[in-house]
């Protein structure tokens, strides 16, 4: 190609060595020239809303709004001519020198250089035809004059040129302290006495420290930086004091002594507390967040610019939190999002007030009877043995903050044995919670219950509520009793007696009913062999335990086959009592609570047996009998009741004196006792009274006199 041809061409150039490796370099053969060596870019003024642009005058506050912590951007366009034309390939090398601090006023002014476009993005310069965007150069060798700062790629941004090399930092000064850093490039255009080559960076403006003020502080005509070659040529530009934004939130921490958010006299400043910008707006103080802790009197103070996320185009606000302290709570509203602007550099009064926590929980438990619903406040309240029992814990809050309960096992019972954990169980939770927010607020109260078995004679069991409070446990306990009166599982009663009546336990025993006469069953002897008994029948009433009830021994989810055996013995010679005619009833249990035990309201519905599921024991089995059924399903409780005719002993031949035969039943369940009437029955001779000749009438007898006889 001709060179004359070639002007504002782009070209990639590539070489290859002996052993096969390649380097390539872009150039772009453009004219270029300028007057304005040195530039800053004036991002706009949001009041006057002038334009953006670059140039080499001094920034004021009609052509800028920078805030301390931002980066401005600055350009260095290194020109050839005729008397010093650019050489591709050639090395070199600028300095940069800038303001860094003010000992007057103890203000820093740029802190650093670094990327140029860290916090504006500048338009094209213009000064090459055709305008030329230059490209990121980020592989020289960093002696500590540049800084990789905020979240664009970090580097020296170029147009025909290849950073090899930044200084490290020189100061120079006596009390008002400058930085110098060179910046060192090899040219990559091709050679040319009228075209450039632009060198793109930043620098900081510092913004507040524990030690220094921020740039905003710095007094005089302006902040100056200077480039210059080999120490000739130097060019400066400046920026204006007044034009720097000092960007900031403060407010106080202060000990909300009544909780109500609003800082009211006496109310005093907490130090020592975190307040951070939540820059994630996670709600956690991590990663990039900036934090500070408060000073005497609770106060603090951020210094910021615009946009909290500079990974978006948009202008982000500030989240703004606390961490509260273990053991108190905040009590004002968090903050609303804070966004900063030229026109709204700053936020005060943004206020964070704690109170001192007082977590604390109160629990009354009780005890009530499941047969009758009666709830008393614990302590020796009878109940049957055998019965439903119901303990209802009662929680409220008597502390000043929310505490959290578990619903499912915020209330743990200790079932009676204090020492051992492996048999507690958890309150049912059944209501309180207004807000369904899982916490327990002073205004509510909630409430929990749990069911059992009553255990015969004297039982207390303990529960206790746990909570938490900031990660913290919150607990109270309460202890009720109950005597459990002694109550039979199988029952032997009179035959007035129903079904419902043995459920309920309101049953009559047989001893109670015919305690008129012993509480046995009589029999009359005539020449030698009894010959009638009284009652003629009674009934034996067996599953209020729920011990009757179908099981998955094989898990093949249905109820397996059950056999339910009676067993009956005697002390005595005399036959087994017989059953009466049509006297062998099953009943399924109505669980109408669902709760697995037969409680006193359940009901009780008919199951119809056919004659080849009842089996009569004979021989050593004698006086047995055997129902054979497979129950609906798995969990069903059944009860059976088996009416005795007494007057299958009649005819029984009996020694002299007549003898008393105690009868005993129990009920078995696959071949296992799971109930049995611990008191029995007597069969017993009926007492002879005496007849008197001519006298008083006594013990039952009247008087006869002797004619009469």
């Amino acid at each position: 190609m001709n060179p004359d041809d070639s002007l504002n061409w782009h070209f990639l150039l590539t070489a290859m060595a002996a052993d096969q490796q390649t380097a390539s370099a872009g150039f772009t053969d453009a004219a270029g020239s300028t007057n304005k060596v040195y530039q800053h870019w004036a991002d706009g003024d949001a009041a006057t809303g002038s334009s953006a642009e670059w140039n080499n005058n001094i920034l004021n506050a009609n052509k800028s709004d920078y805030f301390e912590g931002e980066v401005i951007p600055h350009v260095f366009i290194y020109k050839a001519s005729s008397q010093a034309p650019l050489e591709n390939g050639q090395s070199y090398s600028f300095n940069v020198t800038y303001n860094y601090y003010q000992q007057n006023t103890d203000a820093l002014g740029f802190d650093y250089l670094t990327t140029f476009n860290t916090s504006r993005t500048p338009g094209q310069l213009g000064v090459t035809n055709p305008a030329i965007t230059p490209t990121l150069d980020s592989s020289f060798t960093n002696n500590g004059g540049f800084t990789e700062f905020g979240i664009v790629s970090p580097g020296i941004y170029t147009v025909d040129a290849n950073i090899t090399n930044v200084s490290g930092i020189t100061t120079s000064g006596s009390g008002n302290l400058d930085h110098t850093v060179t910046i060192t490039f090899t040219y990559t255009g091709a050679t040319t006495s009228n075209g450039v080559a632009e060198i793109y960076y930043g620098l900081h403006l510092a913004g507040p420290s524990a030690t220094d003020k921020g740039a905003s502080a710095w007094t005089g005509g302006s902040l100056q930086t200077t480039v210059d070659i080999g120490g000739s040529g130097a060019t400066s530009i400046q920026l204006s004091p007044a034009a720097i934004i000092a960007g900031s939130i403060s407010g106080v921490k202060f000990n909300d002594l009544d909780g109500d958010g609003i800082r009211d006299a006496g109310e005093f400043g907490i130090d020592g507390v975190t307040i951070y910008l939540d820059l994630n707006n996670d709600g956690q103080l991590n990663g990039n967040d900036v934090s500070q802790i408060t000073a005497s009197g609770g106060l603090y103070a951020f210094s910021v610019t615009p946009d909290a996320n500079k990974s978006t185009t948009v202008n982000d606000p500030y989240i703004v939190r606390e961490v509260v302290p273990e053991g108190w709570t905040q009590t004002t509203a968090p903050p609303a999002p804070l966004t900063i602007s030229a026109t709204t550099p700053t936020y005060t009064n943004i206020n964070f007030g704690n109170r001192e926590n007082i977590a604390k929980l109160n629990l009354v438990k009780t005890t009530g009877d499941g047969a009758d619903g009666a709830i008393v406040d614990g302590d020796g309240v009878n109940v049957k043995a055998g019965s439903s029992v119901v303990w209802t814990y009662t929680v409220t809050n008597v502390g000043n903050v929310d505490v959290a309960i578990d619903k499912s096992e915020g209330v743990k019972d200790d079932n009676g044995t204090a020492g051992d954990a492996s048999d507690d169980f958890y309150g049912e939770y059944l209501g309180g919670d207004a807000n369904n927010d899982g916490l327990i607020q002073t205004s509510e109260t909630w409430v929990f219950s749990s069911t059992g078995t009553a255990v015969a004679g004297a039982y207390g069991n303990s529960a206790v509520v746990a909570g938490k409070f900031n990660e913290a446990d919150v607990t109270a306990t309460d202890t009720s009793s109950y005597f459990g009166k002694p109550s039979t599982t199988a029952l032997i009663a009179p035959t007035s007696t129903t079904i419902q009546q043995y459920l309920s336990g309101t049953a009559q025993t047989f001893q109670d009913y015919y305690s008129y006469q012993g509480g046995v069953i009589q029999y009359s002897v005539k020449a030698g062999k009894i010959s009638q008994t009284n009652p003629g029948v009674f009934f034996y009433f067996t599953g209020s335990s729920g011990s009757i009830k179908g099981v998955d021994a094989n898990n093949d989810s249905r109820a397996d086959a059950l056999s339910l055996t009676i067993d009956q013995s005697r002390s005595g010679t005399t036959s087994m009592f017989g059953v009466a005619n049509n006297g062998i009833q099953l009943y399924k249990v109505n669980d109408l609570n669902g709760n697995g035990v037969i409680d006193a309201t359940d009901t009780v519905t008919t199951v119809s047996l056919k004659s080849n599921q009842i089996i009569f024991g004979s021989g050593a089995t004698a006086g047995d009998v055997t129902i054979n059924f497979t129950p609906d399903q798995v969990g069903t409780m059944y009860m059976l009741s088996v009416k005795y005719n007494t007057g299958s002993v009649v005819g029984n031949a009996v020694s002299s004196p007549s003898p008393t035969v105690h009868y005993d039943f129990a009920t078995k369940v696959n071949g296992n006792q799971v109930e049995n009437y611990a008191a029995g029955v007597d069969l017993a001779p009926k007492p002879v009274t005496a007849m008197m000749l001519e006298g008083e009438s006594g013990d039952g007898a009247k008087a006869v006199k002797a004619v009469q006889i």
